[in-house]
């Protein structure tokens, strides 16, 4: 109806549609400046690093690549009339190294960070002037998914033994020292509607999971590898 809205007309119903058009990192692109541009010139554009379109709460101010960038309030931002954002500037400084972002926090020259290395949680957690934030509730996840395509994988009383021969707890207190919770859909809660809080994990059992291979006609060699048909799994 005006140059501010935009109507969309989807051919079937999309259920992730609102989470892929809030997406910071799935946002439109004006196209009255790079609709002329191929794929590999947008990523190459130097408006990647300083923008001349924006609608979000900051803009680009300066940028010194491979070591910091810095953002203002953008005065065009729809909030602005709120007070919005509530900061006058923030400092984005790229730091590859843990042990640099943790010397960093002892010394207090930072002021917050994101993925930090979890074997240094005790370290972290004696710092006195921050807060470690540990979200059950994240869009982040990790996951092994199985391929179909293998002829294995496509007999569900095999995928259900490889579920249930998997220590999901042991392996986040060891690869993740206990900062995780298992996730038992294949999506995290901030990800799409239809999250399943009471879903059922597949229950730790080598036993049982030996079973289902056995029905399934895979039998354990000298090796300790199953095979049928010698194929082995």
């Amino acid at each position: 109806s005006d140059n501010l809205k935009i109507t969309f007309h989807l051919s079937q119903p999309f259920v992730a549609f609102n989470t892929v058009w809030t997406d910071g990192l799935l946002a439109p692109l004006p196209a009255h400046h790079f609709s002329s541009m191929s794929p590999d010139a947008i990523l190459k554009s130097p408006d990647n690093l300083n923008p001349s379109v924006t609608d979000g709460p900051f803009m680009m101010s300066e940028s010194k690549p491979g070591d910091h960038f810095t953002v203002v309030r953008n005065p065009k931002y729809y909030r602005a009339s709120e007070g919005l954002p509530y900061l006058d500037k923030i400092v984005f400084r790229l730091i590859p190294d843990q042990n640099t972002i943790l010397k960093d926090f002892q010394a207090g020259s930072i002021t917050s960070s994101w993925f930090l290395d979890v074997t240094k949680t005790a370290a972290y957690k004696a710092l006195g002037n921050y807060h470690l934030v540990a979200n059950p509730n994240a869009s982040n996840f990790e996951a092994m998914y199985f391929n179909l395509d293998k002829p294995a994988l496509k007999d569900v009383t095999v995928r259900k033994a490889i579920s249930m021969a998997i220590n999901y707890n042991a392996l986040i207190q060891t690869a993740r020292r206990g900062q995780a919770v298992p996730l038992c859909t294949d999506h995290g809660k901030a990800y799409v509607p239809g999250f399943q809080p009471d879903a059922a994990c597949p229950k730790y059992d080598p036993a049982a999971a030996n079973s289902l291979l056995d029905q399934a006609g895979y039998t354990k060699g000298a090796d300790g590898v199953r095979s049928k048909n010698g194929q082995r799994l």
